[in-house]
């Protein structure tokens, strides 16, 4: 039975990991170097974000569509506003989210979000190959918070996460926080936003070991050129380790080049209010993934943003190196 049980978690773990392994850029572990549980939190929810280099804190009119990526996007434009997207990773790995906002006038604007991951069904054998049942492997996430607007052009907000984990015979539960600020100015061209993400620890644990959740911080600035339909983001993350180290490394990396591994780069083309072009960059999942025998496009990211009446259909497409892309559809409506 203890043989049955080390397969029956071996498969799922493999299962689980795979589907991090390229959600994420590649990082097995932490960017510290520990080992963290409940990875699909990293995965970018909006298509918009994908697009921009999977991060995102001071992007203008995100709203609820990126209500994971800051807790305090949400504002009173998003009021019966809702949002989902759509990933297939591999054959039956998919990732679903689904968010929406209701603005309660004196209280602030109520943002509740579903994120889950499938990676199917699977056979339970013995150790001569026999199929004895079946089992699922999952992750799931609920999600509710609170933004508001604390003084013109400054919006705060905070949410709670109850985090589950399903592989097997293998469990896990945890609650989380996280929290943010996004500020945009008067005249619309420049804005920031700060967040702490995941701030949790485990309630319930796979084995007896308590393992640490993915907790980061980021800041970003977003700036649109007067001259140019153009607005232009960097967004720093992990901002609470210095060293990002990757298995791909020969040799550690210098100032610039771990400064980079912190940085992502995004650009979106305002063609009019009803179409934008994205475009991104993220150094780390570059640094991790490329090959060093061609020219790689790992880690570059694009996107397209089409709104129609009250509705807006977002697509993105991020480049994994050999593992190939992944394609990302979204449509946020107000109802």
């Amino acid at each position: 039975m203890i043989k049955l049980k080390k397969t029956i978690r071996i498969q799922a773990v493999l299962i689980a990991a795979l589907g991090f392994f390229i959600l994420t850029g590649g990082t097995a572990y932490a960017q510290s170097g520990t080992k963290t549980v409940f990875r699909f939190l990293e995965v970018p929810s909006s298509p918009r974000t994908a697009a921009l280099g999977s991060y995102s804190v001071s992007h203008p009119a995100s709203g609820i569509s990126q209500f994971f990526d800051n807790p305090a996007y949400p504002g009173v434009r998003d009021h019966r506003t809702f949002s989902a997207s759509y990933i297939n990773l591999i054959h039956d790995v998919n990732m679903y989210f689904t968010s929406g906002a209701w603005h309660f006038d004196g209280i602030g604007t109520l943002g509740a979000g579903i994120r889950y991951m499938s990676y199917g069904r699977f056979d339970e054998t013995d150790e001569q190959g026999n199929i004895l049942s079946e089992f699922s492997a999952y992750d799931f996430a609920l999600s509710t918070g609170l933004s508001r607007e604390m003084m013109t052009g400054l919006q705060a907000g905070a949410a709670i996460h109850f985090i589950q984990s399903s592989y097997a015979a293998y469990n896990s539960t945890a609650v989380a926080f996280s929290a943010g600020a996004y500020w945009n100015s008067p005249d619309g061209f420049n804005s920031a936003g700060v967040t702490i993400q995941h701030l949790g620890t485990q309630v319930t644990k796979f084995d007896e070991v308590r393992e640490p959740l993915p907790f980061d911080l980021r800041a970003g600035f977003t700036r649109r050129l007067e001259n140019l339909p153009l607005r232009l983001s960097l967004t720093f993350h992990n901002l609470t380790r210095w060293q990002i180290p990757n298995a791909n490394d020969i040799e550690e990396p210098g100032f610039f080049g771990t400064l980079m591994r912190h940085t992502t780069i995004g650009g979106e083309f305002l063609f009019s209010e009803n179409v934008n072009l994205r475009l991104g960059y993220n150094h780390l999942q570059n640094a991790e993934l490329k090959s060093r025998s061609r020219l790689d496009t790992s880690g570059f990211s694009y996107g397209l943003g089409i709104k129609y009446k009250s509705i807006t259909f977002d697509v993105s497409r991020n480049s994994f190196s050999d593992l190939g892309g992944v394609t990302r559809i979204g449509i946020t409506a107000a109802l």
